[in-house]
Parts: structure tokens; C-alpha cells; sequence
């Protein structure tokens, strides 16, 4: 997964993911690049739900597209687990800050 950066755009995404999409369809391989990118942004600005369910669609739609062992479809997979271990340490992060600064 490519690094994550904070303060980006994110209506540049859903706008670059809607165009793909539209020129040519939900599950070309330029799409779910796109799809990818979307969610490493959502993360970036710790918008965890929506990123899960970004990885979540890019990995089923690999599947469907290139099956279970195709490269895409691993580097799909590999995200998506990089993803939660993100978001878990993450939480783990804000548990201890919350014990810390007396707010449980």
C-alpha cells in the first residue's frame, strides 16, 4: 500500500473514481486503481469505515475479475490486511491517549 497522506482532496477522488467508472465500468482494472487510491486517501484522513469498505469492494471486484491468485488480487488482499492493522494500532493509539489524559 502506498503511503498515507493527511490533507488531500478527497472530492478529487470520488470525482476521479465516478469518471473511471463511467468511462469504463466498475470493474476494469484502471477503476479498482482508483478504488485502491480512494481508500489509502479515506484513511489518510481517518476515515476508517468508509476506507474498509473501499479495500473491501476492490478485493471482491479483483477476485471476480482476476481470481484468487493473481497478482492484483494479492496486492488487494495485502492491503486490506496492512489496512487493519492500521486502524488497530490506531485504536490502540486513542485507548492509550484516553487513559493517559484521564478521559476513559
Amino acid at each position: 500500500m502506498s503511503s498515507v497522506t493527511k490533507n488531500v482532496d478527497l472530492d478529487w477522488y470520488f470525482d476521479r473514481l465516478s469518471q473511471t467508472e463511467t468511462i469504463f465500468g466498475v470493474d476494469h482494472p484502471f477503476t479498482l486503481r482508483c478504488m485502491n487510491n480512494l481508500a489509502i486517501a479515506l484513511l489518510g484522513q481517518d476515515e476508517y469505515d468508509e476506507a474498509e469498505v473501499c479495500f473491501l469492494k476492490c478485493l471482491e471486484r479483483r477476485k471476480k475479475l482476476f481470481g484468487n491468485d493473481h497478482s492484483s488480487t494479492l496486492d488487494a488482499k495485502k492491503n486490506l490486511e496492512t489496512f487493519y492493522k492500521n486502524r488497530e494500532t490506531h485504536s490502540s493509539r486513542k485507548r492509550t491517549s484516553s487513559i493517559f489524559s484521564g478521559k476513559f
